[in-house]
Formats: C-alpha cells, structure tokens, sequence
C-alpha cells in the first residue's frame, strides 16, 4: 500500500488511468463538427452531378434510338404512344387520341418538313420510371426535329437531319440543357398517301 504521502500526490497510481479533460473533448467536437459541415456541404454536389450525369445518358441514347427511327421511316414503334405525350407541327398540338394513335403517326409526325418538336418522357431510363404510378415524376425532355434538304448527291436528293433534346421539361418550361445529333438521309420526307399529315423518309 502506497504511503499517504503518495496518495495526497497522485504518485503510485497505475497508468492509463488519466481522462481526457473538458478542454479537449470540446476540441475534438469541434473537429468533428467542422468534418461534418464539410460533408454535407459537398454532398448536394455529388447529389447534382450524378443527376446530370444520368440524364445525359438517358438523352443520348435516346437521341440515337429517335434518329434511327426517323430516318429508316420506322412504322412499327407502337410502343412510343406510351412516352410521347405531345406532339407539335406547325403550331397544332397532337395528342394520343388526339391526332395520333401509334408510333408510325408519331415518326409521320415528326418527320414533317420545316420541322417538329414533342415532349416525350425518357425511353432508355430506369424502369422505375415507366409505370403509371410515376408518369407525373418521370424524367422528361424536349425533342425538336429538323429536317431539311440540303444538297443534291449525284443528281439524288439529300436531307439534313438535326434532332436536339433539350431538358429538363418543368412546367414554368425547358431547362438549358441540350444535345444535338445530326445525320444526312438520302432523299426527302415523302407524303403518306393515306394521310397528308404523315410523312416518312424512304429507306
């Protein structure tokens, strides 16, 4: 047993027995505190341009699939009635049930000469995204289309094709956002004989 006088000094007590003082647990919640500011003022900027990253993705592969549609004259796409909520030439508005009923009246529609626009919601997103319960939340752009003939190749026709998406779609309007594909077709939109508001580029 340690003499009184070692107790009355702290002498004799076994190591590791010490505490951290008040002073220096305020010092570590305050590193902490400064950590964690860091983190969550980051972490909105992740957040964004994981969006952005996304939505890029979505509207190029997109953009892909809309020119190859439209320059093959592609009529067999009825699956398009359920992304395409509207569709604009020449300042009528289409609608399904309302001007057109399946993906050949669409790309009739949008292959018109002197160009037209829809807002269709992502084909390529997640899935997710598809069902009706989300229709209101999916992520949606703008696609406007230009056609036009642009040169004669060899006494043949040559139409220059020009789609660009923009996003995002919003009701107080369409964000800043834009990507642009081009792509020359050989010849130009013909008139759908059976309907003078359908025209379609001929393989």
């Amino acid at each position: 047993m340690a003499p009184p006088e070692a107790r009355r000094s702290g002498r004799g007590q076994r190591p590791g027995q010490a505490g951290f003082t008040m002073i220096e647990i305020a010092l570590c919640l305050v590193v902490i505190a400064f950590a964690v500011v860091a983190i969550v003022g980051v972490l909105p900027i992740g957040l964004n341009t994981q969006r952005d990253n996304r939505a890029q993705t979505i509207v190029a592969e997109d953009a892909l699939f809309w020119l190859e549609a439209i320059r093959t004259g592609a009529r067999g796409l009825d699956e398009l009635t359920n992304y395409v909520d509207e569709i604009v030439v020449g300042g009528n508005t289409y609608t399904l049930g309302n001007g057109y009923q399946s993906g050949a009246d669409i790309i009739g529609l949008l292959s018109t000469p002197g160009g037209a626009q829809a807002t269709v919601r992502s084909i390529t997103g997640a899935l997710a995204d598809k069902g009706p319960a989300s229709r209101d939340l999916a992520f949606r752009y703008r696609l406007e289309v230009d056609n036009e003939e642009s040169k004669s190749v060899q006494d043949a026709l040559v139409s220059e094709l020009r789609l660009s998406l923009r996003w995002p779609v919003r009701p107080s309007g369409v964000g800043n956002r834009t990507y642009v594909v081009r792509a020359q077709v050989n010849g130009v939109p013909v008139e759908d004989p059976t309907n003078s508001q359908r025209f379609y580029f001929i393989p």
